[in-house]
């Protein structure tokens, strides 16, 4: 396995079920919103599933397990994590300013955190074991679980909020709550995300659809981006695995 970038390179494909039927093209606002952050969870989902489905204990050694969790913590934890902290904090709220949210949305976080934290604790229960069968064993348990719990999740949400974006809110209302969630990132988070859900986008999108993005982030955000945290990105990517 060269790259981790390699290992679902076939999805470069809308992976939501509930957008599938609309072609791109005909992608309105209330389609994209969730997608940019829902995307890229489900591609790195994909490429748990992969990554378990490929290792076995002969191919499988300590230096794969210290890459493995420089990867989950980065991308999968902690930006899953900014991802549920921006819903409860202001996207929900926003949305609860005009319709109902049912209450299974909050409790559904608290089982993805708890599930998140699951495969993060595997971490320090092997760091000191060569026993790598039996954690090859816990992880792909844990990651079915997550990954079953998540799409499901993800896919309700959508089935609830793009309509509700559709019909209750404005392009430029739902635009000054994203600017929101933009702004109350600290600076390191920016760096880390940014990047991850331009790569989301290219995957269902193309570069015309990163380009629509990219121009309404700020604009010394954007030069950071595009010569420093885009390029180190890449790498960082190309190298793990």
């Amino acid at each position: 396995m060269d790259s981790i970038n390699q290992v679902t390179s076939n999805t470069h494909k809308i992976l939501s079920p509930v957008v599938a039927d609309v072609p791109v093209q005909d992608f309105q606002w209330y389609h994209k919103s969730l997608l940019i952050p829902h995307e890229p969870i489900r591609h790195e989902l994909a490429t748990l599933r992969k990554l378990c489905s490929d290792w076995d204990t002969t191919t499988f050694t300590k230096s794969k397990f210290n890459t493995f969790f420089k990867w989950y913590n980065t991308y999968i934890y902690k930006l899953v994590h900014h991802h549920h902290d921006t819903e409860e904090k202001v996207f929900s709220p926003w949305l609860e300013s005009r319709m109902d949210i049912p209450k299974r949305y909050t409790e559904d976080h608290e089982t993805l955190i708890s599930r998140l934290d699951d495969i993060r604790d595997l971490q320090a229960k092997y760091a000191n074991s060569n026993d790598m069968g039996q954690f090859l064993e816990e992880l792909k348990r844990q990651s079915v679980e997550l990954e079953e719990s998540m799409i499901e999740h993800l896919n309700a949400e959508e089935e609830m909020v793009i309509p509700a974006l559709r019909d209750h809110f404005t392009e430029k209302e739902h635009d000054a709550t994203v600017d929101r969630i933009m702004k109350s990132a600290a600076i390191g988070e920016v760096a880390t995300m940014l990047p991850w859900i331009l790569s989301g986008i290219e995957r269902w999108g193309g570069q015309k659809e990163v380009d629509i993005f990219f121009k309404n982030v700020p604009l010394p955000i954007r030069f950071i981006a595009k010569g420093v945290w885009v390029p180190n990105y890449t790498a960082k990517r190309e190298k793990l695995f």
